[in-house]
């Protein structure tokens, strides 16, 4: 019988007993050694360049290292595999490959993934919460994202979310951004850096970026490479029917709670009336290209600088301007022809 036809040991102890041969040991009377027995623990109580210290799996290849820092053996064509309750506490890699296409990274009971750290929290997270219905939270500076998109600052002093499990107005989704520092979300092409439109905030305790406005005060802005801004109400493909009104309108000082929720500018985007305005609030039906509806009726166009052209060949003015001024103590309003300046006499109303 040789050695290789032997049954296969199972449950194998560090205490077992193996058999050794030190060569050059003629101690037992046998110039080839001497015959002894050993536990098997006792292999790795050998020189520190020979015991194993640590080991790398990369690519279905196993390679141990000993305490001297040599390679002392590679195994190869293996798989990394793990039953259910086998956990390991520190892994250590350069780089996870998947063996098809996707990488799952599981965590159990609805857990948490960190990724990275910066001072103190995760750089990035990502929080499999349950709340009525599955969800996912994403956090980026934070261990503790309460919003679908929670981004921190590096620094800590803003934040940009994303809510959209609002209780109060569940229909309503959010994307807010909360600091004293100011926020600029800028839009152009990559190639020709900053060129379009700009969303900017500027925050309540920053003293620079003062051509936003005062602190606190926010500004939509084109920058100095772009043409200009357009703000379109765009209408339907086919315009014999349409879907919607599409007008343009501005508020301003007032909220939807207000008894009197009303815009201050109009501009009408559909029917014969199409690009009328109607400014004063609550004028939404403009009937001619400019519509001016006063609070009070006097104080619905005012023209403050006065003018009072030389004569009728005045060429200051375009056909259609409108002015007004005193010629002593008598007033007077001039409008402009075609065929030059004429002017009305204003008398006295008393």
């Amino acid at each position: 019988m040789f050695l290789t036809d032997r049954q296969q040991a199972v449950s194998v102890l560090p205490t077992d007993l193996i058999h050794i041969v030190k060569t050059g040991d003629t101690s037992q009377g046998n110039p080839a050694g001497s015959s002894y027995k050993a536990e098997i623990n006792q292999i790795f109580e050998l020189t520190a360049g020979c015991c194993l210290s640590s080991a790398t799996f990369n690519q279905g290849t196993i390679t141990f290292n000993n305490a001297s820092g040599g390679t002392a053996f590679t195994v190869t064509g293996l798989s990394f595999t793990g039953g259910s309750g086998n956990c390991i506490n520190n892994l250590y890699v350069n780089n996870i490959w998947p063996c098809s296409v996707n990488i799952n990274v599981q965590p159990q009971s609805q857990g948490k993934v960190f990724f990275g750290a910066l001072s103190g929290a995760s750089g990035f997270t990502v929080d499999l919460v349950t709340d009525t219905t599955p969800a996912t939270r994403l956090g980026l500076n934070t261990n503790t994202p309460e919003y679908t998109l929670d981004f921190y600052s590096f620094d800590r002093r803003s934040r940009l979310f994303y809510d959209d499990s609002n209780a109060t107005t569940p229909s309503l989704h959010s994307l807010t951004y909360s600091g004293d520092s100011s926020l600029s979300i800028q839009y152009g092409a990559f190639s020709q850096g900053s060129w379009g439109i700009a969303l900017t905030a500027r925050g309540f305790n920053n003293p620079d970026y003062d051509f936003i406005g005062a602190q606190g005060e926010t500004a939509l802005f084109s920058s100095t490479y772009a043409n200009g801004i357009n703000i379109i109400s765009q209408v339907t493909p086919d315009e014999t029917v349409r879907a919607t009104e599409d007008y343009i309108r501005f508020y301003a000082g007032i909220s939807p709670v207000d008894a009197n929720y009303q815009p201050h500018v109009h501009i009408q985007g559909s029917g014969a009336t199409r690009g009328y305005m109607g400014i004063g609030q609550g004028n939404t039906s403009p009937t001619s290209l400019v519509d001016i509806s006063g609070t009070t009726g006097y104080d619905q166009l005012r023209l403050r600088t006065t003018y009072i052209p030389t004569s009728a060949s005045d060429p200051n003015g375009n056909v259609g301007d409108i002015c007004w001024g005193l010629d002593g103590a008598t007033p007077y309003i001039y409008l402009k022809t075609n065929t030059g300046w004429v002017r009305g006499f204003l008398g006295s109303f008393f």
